[in-house]
């Protein structure tokens, strides 16, 4: 294989193993991107959760939030929807590694149409502007949700609060200019098991092994088959949903779940 290859992404153990599983059995990743992440702090974002609400409300979420807190369990159970084999995984990334504050960024725009890349491989990163998608053949993206029915940052946290369990997994797709909307290659259904955390873990390592497999037959210049999606089917779910009540419910049910 002489095509290249960029992987767009953002930190976490996980990613980092997969970018240098990919390197490995590829001709060699040309250019990792990787998004820095930029998270305020809890009071600076109740803050700006103010500015939108009513001081009941905000007094409300901050009463979840301090119960959250004060519960280790379920915030580790909240852990189990990105839970993967590879958590602990430590070494650097392999080869060229590009950290930016935005992929949309004029720097990364050069260093694509620099490289013209056959494919780009995303994992994690924010939604991709237009001339970042068209400056390589192919662009795939692994989300963490079924589509169409749950779309964004939060799809299977989401999926699991509405008891909407079978709509829970992994979504393979091309990448469009709109948020995980573009054509499906592979789905990933989740299967419940006794325990939440094997079978987010099943999911999640299936779907990262799958993505492997799909990013080499791109790479080998193997065509491969997809679906489009009809995006009125589901919803969007933003960042911003996930708010603490919805955290502190969801991890409340998870781990009735486990019981």
């Amino acid at each position: 294989m002489s095509n290249s290859v960029v992987f767009i992404t953002i930190p976490g153990n996980a990613k980092r193993a997969f970018g240098n599983m990919l390197h490995e059995v590829s001709d060699g990743v040309e250019l990792t991107i990787v998004q820095k992440q930029t998270r305020k702090s809890i009071f600076l974002r109740l803050i700006d959760y103010f500015k939108k609400t009513s001081v009941v409300v905000l007094v409300k979420q901050i009463g979840f939030t301090l119960l959250l807190r004060l519960s280790p369990k379920k915030r580790k159970a909240l852990g189990f929807f990105r839970i993967t084999s590879y958590d602990n995984y430590t070494r650097a990334y392999m080869g060229k590694t590009l950290e930016v504050e935005s992929v949309n960024s004029d720097l990364v725009y050069q260093e694509l149409s620099r490289i013209s890349p056959y494919l780009i491989v995303v994992w994690g990163s924010g939604l991709l502007d237009s001339r970042i998608i068209s400056s390589a053949k192919y662009v795939i993206n692994l989300h963490f949700g079924l589509c169409p029915f749950y779309r964004g940052a939060i799809a299977n946290q989401y999926a699991f609060f509405k008891d909407d369990i079978f709509k829970i997994g992994a979504t393979i797709h091309f990448v469009n200019a709109c948020a995980d909307a573009g054509n499906i290659i592979k789905t990933i259904s989740f299967v419940p098991g006794e325990s939440l955390q094997d079978s987010f873990m099943k999911l999640n390592d299936t779907a990262i092994a799958l993505y492997i497999k799909i990013a080499l037959t791109i790479l080998n210049g193997i065509e491969v088959n997809s679906t489009s999606q009809n995006s009125a089917e589901g919803k969007n779910v933003l960042l911003r949903k996930w708010t603490p009540e919805i955290r502190f419910k969801t991890a409340k049910k998870m781990l009735l779940w486990n019981k």
